[in-house]
Order: structure tokens, then C-alpha cells, then sequence
């Protein structure tokens, strides 16, 4: 029986296809490992890496997790918040939206992706989804009537 092929994706690739995709791109090294750091209307996001083929990140990595996330000022509704997002969750299935930190203070927006391919359009594909479920979770959660006026 052969044995699936795994295909990988490095740090500095994903860089590159997002700045082909008209975004920034830039590579960030930090203790708890390597991300790209990229931005779209106004929203500031991440793309983690995780599980490295064969334990060796120069190697590429098998998944990679876009991540992004707002503060949130003291005038928000909190229970109506998370109601909001937990309507969000149940709607994307795949995305994880959570409220966090002590006091509720932050909002985070995750979705996981295994790499199915380390080509152009397969990467492309992964980040439209993303940006698609981001525009809906900022329509959804800061501007909805649990987020204060200028409350996230």
C-alpha cells in the first residue's frame, strides 16, 4: 500500500504567495516559533505553522492556522458577545471564534487548514476562505450591537 503523499509548506512561501496576492507578507521569527505576519481592511493576521514533516521545519510544515483577533474596551456586553460568537461557531463549523484573557478582554479568530497542496492556487484557495469567514466575523462580532460603539 503506498503511503499518502504529504505536501509542506515553508514560512517564506506562504510570504511570497500572499504578496502575489496583492497582501503583505512578511516573516516573523519568535521564540515560540516561526509566523507570517499579513493585514486586510484594517485586521492584522497571523499564519502559524505546525507539524513539521519528519520533526524538521526546514522541511515545511503539514498545517498551518490563520489567526487573528481584536482587544476589547470595558463598555462591551460580554454575555451578549459571547452568544455572538458561539452563533458564529456553530454557523462556520471549521473556524474557531473565542473571547478570552481575564475579564473577557480579547476575541480571537482561528481557522485551521491541513496542506493539500504547495502550489499557488492551493494556498490561494486555504487564504480566500479565510478572508471570506473574516469578513463575516467582523461583520458579525465588532460590529454587531454586543460591541459598544467603538468597543472592539
Amino acid at each position: 500500500m503506498s503511503e499518502l503523499r504529504k505536501h509542506t509548506l515553508l514560512p517564506e512561501t506562504v510570504a511570497s504567495m500572499l504578496q502575489e496576492m496583492g497582501y503583505r507578507g512578511r516573516v516573523l521569527q519568535e521564540p515560540e516559533g516561526t509566523k507570517v505576519e499579513s493585514a486586510t481592511n484594517g485586521s492584522r493576521f497571523y499564519v502559524n505553522f505546525f507539524s513539521p514533516q519528519d520533526g524538521d521545519p526546514a522541511k515545511g510544515f503539514e498545517e498551518i492556522q490563520f489567526d487573528t483577533g481584536f482587544g476589547l474596551r470595558s463598555g462591551v456586553n460580554t454575555a451578549k458577545l459571547i452568544n455572538r460568537c458561539n452563533f458564529f461557531n456553530m454557523e462556520y463549523r471549521f473556524a474557531k471564534v473565542a473571547v478570552w484573557d481575564r475579564g473577557y478582554r480579547h476575541v480571537t479568530l482561528k481557522v485551521d487548514f491541513p496542506v493539500l497542496g504547495n502550489d499557488f492556487l492551493s494556498f490561494e484557495r486555504c487564504a480566500s476562505l479565510f478572508l471570506y469567514v473574516l469578513q463575516n466575523f467582523i461583520g458579525d462580532i465588532p460590529e454587531s450591537g454586543a460591541c459598544a460603539p467603538d468597543g472592539c
